[in-house]
């Protein structure tokens, strides 16, 4: 959020060294978010490949989506090889599948259930 205020300048002046400071501190963190930013940055902001392919990687690594939905991208269009792009791929599974746990499911089928109840007309 910080790096989004320096982007816009919103209550600070606008900052582009703070943008990104801010944005490498969340993505050090673990904030996946920040490691796809970082990416779309690198890749539009400054014509970095390399580096945003990096930052996708890790980001899928953790279980992002967006960042494995990218790195297909990149991949299909040549910026990944087939190695890289293969290993990523499986650790963004291993990554997903380790979220998995009875409880999330329990919580889903819960969610859905309020869901269907509300849109059949009884909220």
């Amino acid at each position: 959020m910080l790096s989004l205020l320096y982007r816009d300048g919103r209550g600070v002046e606008k900052n582009e060294g703070k943008e990104w400071h801010q944005l490498e501190e969340a993505a050090i963190a673990g904030h996946v978010g920040a490691r796809f930013t970082l990416a779309h940055n690198e890749k539009t902001r400054r014509g970095r490949t390399d580096r945003a392919v990096k930052h996708l990687i890790i980001a899928a690594n953790l279980g992002c989506d967006y960042s494995m939905k990218a790195l297909k991208q990149c991949h299909e269009n040549g910026e990944v090889d087939d190695d890289k792009f293969t290993t990523a791929l499986h650790a963004h599974q291993a990554a997903v599948d380790e979220m998995n746990s009875p409880q999330r499911e329990e919580q889903a089928n819960y969610e859905r259930s309020i869901e269907e109840w509300f849109c059949a007309g009884n909220g």
